[in-house]
């Protein structure tokens, strides 16, 4: 979460990424890289650079922050594409 999309002005903007997740949300490249296949929802989280055991849907689905949207888009675009068996890569 090093670009932020949002101002000052909205209530999340001073929470850094490990406030927000209440953990480190870094991936672990080196343990993700070695994995023979990724789910829809590893893969969202990891084309943030996130740990997907730390971000996921069920992790911040519910909460009112720009982060959500993000990654509730990139999540449907992901689904759409397995769905016609295509890739986004």
């Amino acid at each position: 979460m090093t670009d932020i999309p949002w101002g000052p002005e909205h209530p999340h903007y001073d929470l850094t990424a490990e406030e927000f997740f209440n953990a480190d949300p870094s991936a672990n490249i080196a343990f993700w890289t070695r994995a023979p296949c990724w789910t829809i929802e590893e893969a969202t989280a990891l084309s943030f650079g996130f740990e997907p055991r730390v971000v996921n849907w069920a992790s911040v689905g519910s909460y009112d922050h720009p982060f959500t949207k993000d990654y509730r888009e990139r999540l449907d675009l992901a689904r759409r594409a397995q769905k016609v068996g295509t890739s986004l890569m």
